[in-house]
């Protein structure tokens, strides 16, 4: 429904859509969602996908991305990133997930590619022993996870797990 499909995309938790019509009604998007099913296979204990049959819903017009005059730009793939802070500081009104537009060949490895790039990493980058120490002894959220690495980017898995575990582990990486 429109309410679960609104509910999903303002949660805090990073989300991937894919939107299409039947066969019928786009000829291209039996093979996508083939791609987009494998794909979700390999990510799902990492990131949130939902496939969202556009000729399903009640008003499909009620969702941008199915609007009878975007249908031919179906297959097509959305990504909600869940904001950094859940209250706007200066407005007090709640934050929005960002939308973005996934405009790649429709393949579980690019979409995989993508996922990664813009997966937020909620962790601390610790530099120092002083930082460390602060760290250990912030006692806002009393369970931690520290990551020794020697790789320049955070890895997918720490930035899924810091994502689905957001407020009750705090997260840091330790870099060589």
């Amino acid at each position: 429904t429109i309410r679960q499909y609104e509910e999903a995309k303002n949660e805090e938790d990073f989300l991937f859509c894919f939107f299409y019509h039947s066969e019928e009604n786009c000829p291209k998007c039996p093979r996508a969602l083939k791609a987009f099913k494998k794909f979700s296979e390999s990510v799902k204990d990492v990131v949130f996908v939902y496939t969202i049959n556009c000729d399903e819903f009640e008003d499909p017009e009620l969702i941008p991305i199915c609007k009878s005059k975007k249908k031919n730009s179906l297959p097509a793939i959305s990504c909600f990133t869940p904001p950094l802070m859940k209250i706007n500081p200066y407005t007090k009104k709640p934050m929005a997930a960002t939308e973005s537009e996934f405009r790649e060949e429709m393949k579980a490895e690019e979409m995989s590619e993508y996922v990664v790039k813009l997966m937020p990493a909620y962790r601390k980058i610790i530099t120092t022993l002083k930082e460390f120490k602060r760290f250990l002894n912030d006692k806002t959220v009393p369970v931690k996870m520290v990551a020794f690495t020697k790789k320049k980017t955070t890895s997918p898995m720490l930035k899924g797990l810091s994502a689905m575990y957001r407020d009750r582990i705090d997260f840091a990486e330790i870099k060589k």
